[in-house]
């Protein structure tokens, strides 16, 4: 066992070729959050009200940055029916937003938090925008084309008064 899981009492070996502890870090970091914080450099805490450091946020891999979101959540919040699909939208919203220039969703934030959200609720309003325009490419006969401008759109579209009115769009 790596010596933060013996600390900790987890019992989760090592990922070695002669063990059997999950490969996956993501895995292996809801098994064992030692483990995680013992072995990832950089972040080690996520909170949606102040913007994760973008080189930092960028550097972790994708299964990291779900895990700090999901683990904020699970200290923080009331039950989901799907913590890690929440998640993950999360997370994708802050990888855009951590792209700064290069999409519109920092922008959207700001403008969203200057109408009265918390940051953390203009996260989850572009979240809803986010998973709307994906599961309308996926229905979609077009597919993924000019998936970016219907994004930029709905995001341009989106205001805080129709977002806490229930609107979610």
């Amino acid at each position: 066992m790596c010596a933060a899981c013996l600390r900790a009492d987890h019992g989760i070996a090592p990922a070695t070729s002669n063990c059997a502890a999950p490969e996956s870090r993501l895995e292996r970091a809801r098994l064992c959050p030692s483990w995680f914080n013992a072995e990832s450099s950089g972040m080690k805490a996520y909170d949606p009200l102040h913007p994760p450091v973008a080189k930092e946020w960028l550097e972790l891999t994708a299964a990291d940055r779900v895990t700090l979101v999901e683990r904020y959540h699970r200290r923080a919040g009331p039950k989901m029916p799907n913590r890690k699909a929440h998640a993950a939208i999360h997370a994708a919203v802050e990888n855009h937003a951590a792209r700064g220039s290069s999409t519109p969703v920092r922008k959207t934030i700001a403008r969203l938090m200057a109408e009265g959200l918390d940051r953390h609720e203009a996260v989850h309003a572009v979240g809803a925008v986010l998973a709307q325009v994906m599961r309308a490419a996926l229905t979609s006969t077009t597919g993924t084309k000019g998936l970016g401008a219907r994004y930029a759109d709905a995001l341009g579209d989106l205001n805080a008064r129709d977002w806490l009115r229930g609107r979610r769009s």
